[in-house]
This record gives structure tokens, C-alpha cells and sequence, in this order.
């Protein structure tokens, strides 16, 4: 069993994008499977988050809303657990939080990737879209929610191809392929539902394409693609607003 250090080096890596492609699945199974992991990546998370998007003042408020929060828990012992990883990630990225609070605008590609990403839920989205469950690709909608994202892709490419469904079967296996960090091949799939306006996912293809360009370092070709929801619904022409302000 790994001690509390080494679950943090792990978390750092994979929140950095430094950790090899066959550990980082791996590690996402080891999340599904293990809460108290899951509960360190969350704390992780939510204190990146309030570096990158936040004043010093507010990220001191946000630390102490968790400490309190978790002070007041019955498990002491996972109180102390989670102090101890508060002080102990300060103490590591004390230095990084000085350059972001100075220069605010030097984000890491997958420090903006991880601010911005979003898991879709697909059984919403679809009840939403259609106004009941679309009974011939639910079986592939729920192993993606599931995070089966392979077994989802199988499915989603065994479909018969209609004017219903394309839309449909390629944004989800473009972001089947986005679980399995297959950014490349995500893509494609992307830019085919794009190409269509009429679309429900023609302004989110678009979205997760330039995502997946960040993950991929590529800025321009994500710049590129943010640029094109300037002129789309106030949601996107905000976010994709913001996100190029931060990468530019």
C-alpha cells in the first residue's frame, strides 16, 4: 500500500501531464476503485483551481472554507490526513503559486485543460436532446458513463450510420477517445460533428476540439478552434473568451 508521499507525487505527476500514458489508466482505475485517493485528487484539484482562478486573498479563504469543513468531521484521523496534505502541497507549490500570483496569465496547457474540462453525462444529455432514451445506442451511452470508454467506442462504431445518429455517435466517441487520453484520435470525430450547425453538439464539438488541441500542446490550433465560438451562444462566447485570455 503506497504511503501518503508517494500518492501525492503520483497526483502531482498526473495533474502535471508528466505522468506515461499506460500509468495514467492505471491511475484512473485506482481512482474509480479507492475513495480515499479520489478525495486526495479532489483536495488537489480544488486548490489548483483556486491558484489559477483566484486572488491570494480568495485562495486563502478557499483553504480555510476546507480545513474547516473537514476539521469538523468525526473522522479525526482523516482530518489530520487531509491537513497533513494541505501543508505538505503548500509547501511543494508555494513556489508556483508565487509566479501564477504575479504573472497570472502563464498557465500550463494542462493546468488549463483540467480547469475547463468537464465530464458530459450521456444519459442527460440524450433524455434532453430527444425527450426519452435512444433505446438503439443506450448500451454504448452507459458504458461510457460507466468510463468503459473502449468498450463505448466498440459499440458507437458498430452502429448503423443515419442522419440521427452520426451527430450523435461521433461526439461521444470523440469523447470516448478524450477518457482514454487518445487526444489525436479524438479530434476527427470532433471536427465531423462541427461540421454540421444545425447540430445539438455543434458549439461543444468545437469546445472539446480545442481541449483536446491544448492537451496536445498545440495552442494555435486551440486558439484556433475557441475563435470560432466567438459568435456563438453567450455560454461559449464567455468560455472560450476566457480561455484564450489565459493561454495568449
Amino acid at each position: 500500500m503506497m504511503n501518503k508521499e508517494e500518492n501525492i507525487r503520483r497526483i502531482e505527476a498526473f495533474l502535471d501531464g508528466e505522468m506515461p500514458e499506460s500509468e495514467s489508466l492505471l491511475f484512473l482505475k485506482e481512482l474509480e476503485q479507492n475513495p480515499d485517493l479520489q478525495a486526495e485528487m479532489d483536495l488537489h484539484k480544488t486548490i489548483r483551481e483556486a491558484m489559477v482562478d483566484r486572488e491570494t486573498d480568495d485562495l486563502r479563504k478557499t483553504l480555510t472554507a476546507i480545513r474547516m469543513k473537514h476539521s469538523s468531521s468525526k473522522n479525526r484521523s482523516r482530518t489530520w490526513y487531509v491537513a497533513a496534505s494541505i501543508v505538505g502541497l503548500l509547501m511543494v507549490l508555494g513556489s508556483v503559486f508565487v509566479t501564477l500570483h504575479y504573472s497570472r496569465t502563464k498557465f500550463s496547457d494542462h493546468e488549463l485543460f483540467e480547469a475547463y474540462f468537464q465530464q458530459v453525462d450521456a444519459g442527460t444529455l440524450t433524455r434532453n436532446a430527444n425527450g426519452f432514451e435512444v433505446s438503439d445506442i443506450q448500451e454504448a451511452l452507459n458504458f461510457y458513463d460507466q468510463k468503459n470508454y473502449q468498450k463505448a467506442i466498440n459499440l458507437l462504431q458498430g452502429l448503423p450510420e443515419t442522419l440521427t445518429n452520426n451527430a450523435l455517435k461521433d461526439y461521444f466517441t470523440g469523447l470516448s477517445y478524450m477518457g482514454l487520453m487518445k487526444y489525436n484520435e479524438a479530434i476527427p470525430y470532433f471536427q465531423a460533428v462541427a461540421q454540421n450547425k444545425e447540430t445539438l453538439y455543434y458549439e461543444d464539438a468545437i469546445w472539446q476540439s480545442g481541449l483536446c488541441y491544448l492537451k496536445l500542446s498545440d495552442r494555435v490550433s486551440a486558439i484556433h478552434e475557441f475563435k470560432k465560438l466567438q459568435n456563438g451562444s453567450t455560454y461559449y462566447k464567455t468560455k472560450s473568451q476566457e480561455i484564450i485570455s489565459k493561454i495568449d
